[in-house]
């Protein structure tokens, strides 16, 4: 590990729960060397939203900004994105958050793609690296819970929400879901973990690198290993226990997995496309009788928390109520059956052709963008200021995606840069969108949430963010149906804003400080709070199958 290694903790405020559709609001980071010691100021910017973006009543009902505050003392999403991008590209940072690789990092990752940067670099160049400590939580409670107090649901199961780990833990925590206070707290409980159980946490750091997780996942001679996390039923502990078949054969960065907890066998009497069809229907939708299929896939990219199935001694599976006799016959079975593998290669074979996003800037994931396109990009953003040749440079550039992304960073934040009739095509092009019917949806996006956040207001009159919102929206409704759009803050097109003038952007009229919780999943599924945690002076790692593996942790 590189001597100069530090941990950017991090957390987002977003406009939405969709990392490719909606905008953030609010950047907060906090610094530490591998001791957990704080060594530069904290950061806490925002961000004022664009033109085109449509504000969610939901995510502001939680993290209590307004949109028409940021308008007014935001930095545009041009100049955000840069400053961001110049935190987590510092060579040896490693990002970390609770929930992050599935939410945060994808948010900003949509963010540097759709502000012409490098999506990807800040990840691994230089000695970059990416983790998430939501799954070491779970980890933690399912192996070694001693030395931390855990929070119950209302359910009985365990809750691991972060304002709920931190007021059960003693944890300062004053101004849950607001992203500094998330932050802090987030360090504060990473500190916990790290010191009453500094190998596991030692082990789960391990995990940011492919190739240390890639020690647990045995394709060749398919030993099964432990796997925690939220997308795993609390009542089950967040625990599969799993037989990693195969490489994924198109996405080198997935491991195809059959999870033994319950009898697999079933899966032999359907084919492959009904396993498919079934594997991505909700719960609540499968047909009567019929289970989730037990296949998965693990992104060794992601930092998932895998472990040795030597860790599982008979102790700690009488506690988590396994029956170790069963695993053993479920693993039996795949050994005798090895058409089970042919199985799970079909089905996670996509044999139907995506279909491809309307909007480029949803298209991320159409693929890399090529070096000759990379170097135009980075002229345009290491500029100071547009240039004129930006637009007939885009031309030149391969990928059918970036001419658009060129000409959207113009006409949201260098307006000046375009011709009264590019300007009018813009406008022409992000209305089409606009317009657009999200799959079984007979009202438009800007509908739904101008209904939405009515409904809101007219229950909570009180609330001054939703009555922000609603101003906002009506004013984005007339802006973009009724008249020309510019550059400018919609806060000019709207006639009284009470209480805009002396509040600060993360400060509602009734005092609740509420992060942007985008990361809007259940808590069985992926409870989304700001936690973290990082690593020790030196890095340790784990030790072969053969030599100990029950003292990892």
């Amino acid at each position: 590990m590189a001597a100069n290694t530090t941990l950017l903790w991090y957390d987002y405020e977003t406009w939405g729960a969709s990392p490719m559709k909606d905008s953030i609001a609010q950047f907060a980071a906090v610094r530490t060397n591998l001791d957990l010691e704080i060594i530069d100021e904290p950061i806490d910017i925002f961000c004022r939203p664009n033109i085109d973006t449509l504000i969610e009543p939901d995510a502001v009902n939680v993290t209590g900004l307004s949109p028409i505050q940021l308008q007014q003392q935001g930095m545009s999403e041009w100049q955000f994105a840069q400053q961001i991008h110049q935190q987590m590209i510092q060579a040896g940072t490693c990002t970390v958050g609770y929930n992050s690789i599935r939410f945060d990092d994808e948010c900003t990752r949509y963010l540097f793609y759709r502000n012409l940067l490098d999506p990807y670099a800040r990840e691994w160049k230089n000695g970059n690296s990416r983790w998430d400590i939501m799954d070491m939580v779970r980890m933690t409670k399912a192996l070694r819970p001693e030395g931390i107090e855990w929070p119950v649901r209302e359910d009985g199961f365990a809750s691991f929400k972060l304002e709920h780990l931190t007021q059960a833990n003693g944890i300062s925590h004053e101004n849950a879901h607001d992203a500094v206070s998330d932050v802090k707290a987030t360090i504060a409980m990473a500190k916990l973990i790290k010191e009453r159980q500094p190998k596991l946490y030692n082990y789960a750091f391990s995990l940011r690198y492919k190739r240390e997780v890639l020690k647990h996942l045995d394709v060749m001679y398919h030993t099964p290993h432990l796997h925690f996390s939220g997308k795993i039923p609390a009542q089950e502990h967040c625990l599969g226990i799993e037989i990693p078949l195969m490489i994924h054969p198109d996405r080198s960065n997935e491991v195809i997995v059959i999870d033994i907890r319950e009898d697999p066998s079933w899966v032999l009497d359907y084919n492959a496309e009904q396993l498919q069809q079934w594997l991505y229907t909700a719960t609540s939708e499968l047909p009567e009788g019929i289970q989730r299929p037990p296949f998965k896939t693990i992104h060794i990219n992601r930092s998932p928390m895998v472990a040795p199935i030597s860790l599982l001694d008979a102790e700690t599976a009488n506690r988590l109520g396994i029956n170790l006799a069963k695993i053993d016959q479920h693993r039996a079975w795949v050994a005798q059956h090895p058409d089970v593998l042919k199985l799970a290669l079909d089905v996670f074979t996509d044999k139907h052709e995506r279909e491809q996003a309307s909007n480029p800037e949803y298209a991320l994931y159409s693929g890399f963008i090529d070096d000759h396109d990379r170097a135009i990009l980075n002229r345009f953003t290491e500029a100071k200021e547009p240039e004129e040749r930006w637009l007939s440079e885009a031309d030149a550039l391969h990928d059918k995606r970036l001419p658009e992304l060129v000409t959207n960073v113009l006409a949201r934040h260098f307006p000046e840069a375009l011709s009264p009739q590019q300007t009018e095509a813009w406008r022409e092009q992000r209305i089409s969108y606009l317009e657009e019917l999200d799959a079984g949806q007979t009202e438009t996006r800007l509908e739904q949430l101008l209904a939405k956040a009515r409904l809101i207001n007219e229950a909570d009159p009180n609330n001054q963010a939703i009555a922000d919102t609603l101003q906002y929206l009506e004013a984005f409704e007339q802006r973009w149906f009724d008249t020309k759009p510019t550059a400018e803050p919609l806060v000019d097109e709207i006639d009284e804003i009470e209480g805009a003038e002396n509040t600060t952007p993360n400060q509602q009229t009734t005092e609740t400080e509420t992060e942007t919780e985008t990361e809007t999943e259940t808590e069985t599924e992926t409870e989304t709070e700001t936690e973290i945690k990082t690593k020790t002076d030196t890095e340790t790692k784990p030790e072969s199958d053969e030599q100990g593996q029950l003292d990892l942790f």
